[in-house]
């Protein structure tokens, strides 16, 4: 590589310290997340154990807000490390879409309504083909979508969970109201936020874990706008 230029030879030989570089520092946020999980529980434990009413209320509302967020922060580095070092193993199996759908809807309905939003979920006449897939891999790229479409928008937000037939595949999708994705190729970046000023809990992983989940299914998803505005995700999903 030397003799073709000192470009490619100083490429050639920072290969191995970059790699080196990366397997550290997947190495550290695989355990940093794993050590943080265990006091995280404990604080979170003894704080619903605090008295819910008088002075301490507010104390313990705040212990357990910010440690809820904490976690979460730990769950999403957890969550990319171990698909970062491929140990994150999927088992795909034939899936009722239409029970597994209703599931998720009923799991995120009270959330969506304890925000200020109304989520429903619109099935087509027909049934649905069963898709393969690997049931909870698949939740956790919903709680995403649905994750996001619950915080980043206003109260009142209207979001729809649907599903449609497409060929050999299903589209799962989470449609809503809100302001939309401007910059949609870099949604799906590590790290990337369109408003880091809105401080809240998420470091901007949840797209890129998403994406990384439904490429081991052999699936695809895009972003699109929602008529009359907001923001669309789309899950493409092979038929089983």
């Amino acid at each position: 590589a030397c003799l073709v230029g000192s470009e490619m030879c100083i490429r050639d030989r920072a290969r191995p310290i970059l790699c080196e570089k990366r397997g550290v520092y997947r190495e550290f946020l695989a355990a940093a997340s794993h050590e943080l999980k265990s006091p995280l529980a404990v604080i979170i434990t003894s704080a619903e154990l605090l008295p819910s009413g008088g002075e301490e209320a507010k104390y313990r509302a705040n212990i357990l807000s910010e440690a809820h967020r904490m976690a979460q922060l730990v769950q999403e580095l957890l969550s990319l490390s171990r698909l970062e070092t491929a140990a994150r193993q999927i088992m795909p199996a034939k899936l009722d879409t239409e029970a597994f759908l209703w599931e998720v809807y009923e799991t995120w309905q009270p959330v969506a309504a304890k925000a200020g939003d109304r989520l429903t979920l619109r099935l087509p006449d027909g049934a649905l083909p069963p898709i393969r897939a690997d049931e909870d891999a698949l939740k956790q790229v919903m709680a995403i979508l649905l994750s996001n479409a619950v915080q980043h928008t206003p109260s009142g937000t209207q979001i729809e969970l649907s599903a449609v037939a497409a060929g050999r595949t299903v589209c799962l999708s989470v449609a809503d109201t809100g302001p939309g994705i401007a910059d949609k190729e870099r949604a799906f970046q590590k790290f990337y936020r369109a408003d880091p000023q809105t401080g809240d809990a998420s470091l901007g992983l949840g797209l890129s874990i998403a994406q990384k989940l439904v490429a081991l299914h052999h699936g695809s998803i895009t972003i699109r706008d929602t008529p009359g505005g907001g923001a669309t995700l789309q899950v493409t999903i092979p038929q089983a």
